[in-house]
């Protein structure tokens, strides 16, 4: 929380300078300063771009149960930003490698006290992590296809009970963004309720994803 003498000298400053020449002499500040880096870590989450193959609960062949930390971002937007410019070359060229759809992942992580520490729950092994809902981005039709059949698995074993899954995007070869799924897959997983159930649980899903298909966003990068 800033103090009202920190705001002022911030205000001050922006009245006389840039507003990047200001975070040149913040970073400069802290480049110096690195234990303001830490008080600041120990009290706010950071935003982790992870990428990963499938989760090994969904396919026990999948070729890494492990998921990979590429970078990590302040706030959720920058995470966001990020992948949308740089996701594709970097899935294209780990998918070439490893032979198998490749999406990326973020997850909201924040430190914990040494008391606080719970190593069976450290990000390093993605065992169901498809049913964790992180926003996840796919760059390819085999990528997005997995995702929805990770979604599928998910509700089918009563690990998801939501059938439209808007953590999910499809950027496509021309930037557009594909979010959730489509209508298709949504009738196929109604079929898992008891049939009285089926069209209260389709009608809310179609509700949703008239929703989110509705309101088209767009990040100006």
């Amino acid at each position: 929380m800033q103090t009202t003498e920190t705001t002022s000298l911030f205000t001050s400053l922006k009245n006389v300078i840039s507003d990047e020449t200001v975070k040149k002499l913040l970073v400069s500040l802290l480049r110096d300063n690195k234990c303001i880096i830490n008080d600041y870590l120990s009290s706010e989450s950071l935003y982790h771009v992870y990428m990963r193959q499938e989760d090994p609960y969904v396919n026990i062949d999948t070729k890494s149960d492990d998921i990979h930390l590429i970078i990590s971002f302040a706030t959720l937007l920058n995470a966001i930003e990020w992948i949308m410019k740089n996701g594709r070359d970097h899935v294209i060229t780990e998918e070439d490698n490893y032979g198998t759809p490749i999406v990326l992942s973020i997850i909201k992580r924040k430190n914990k006290d040494i008391d606080d520490i719970d190593y069976c729950h450290e990000y390093t092994n993605m065992n169901m992590i498809s049913g964790r809902r992180y926003p996840t981005y796919a760059f390819s039709e085999q990528g997005y296809k997995m995702l929805l059949n990770e979604h599928k698995v998910m509700c089918e074993r009563d690990w998801c009970d939501d059938l439209v899954p808007d953590w999910i995007h499809w950027i496509k070869d021309n930037d557009e963004i594909v979010r959730g799924c489509d209508k298709e897959h949504i009738l196929d997983l109604v079929k898992i309720y008891r049939e009285e159930y089926q069209e209260e649980y389709k009608q809310r899903a179609m509700d949703k994803y008239n929703e989110i298909n509705g309101n088209i966003i767009i990040i100006n990068l």
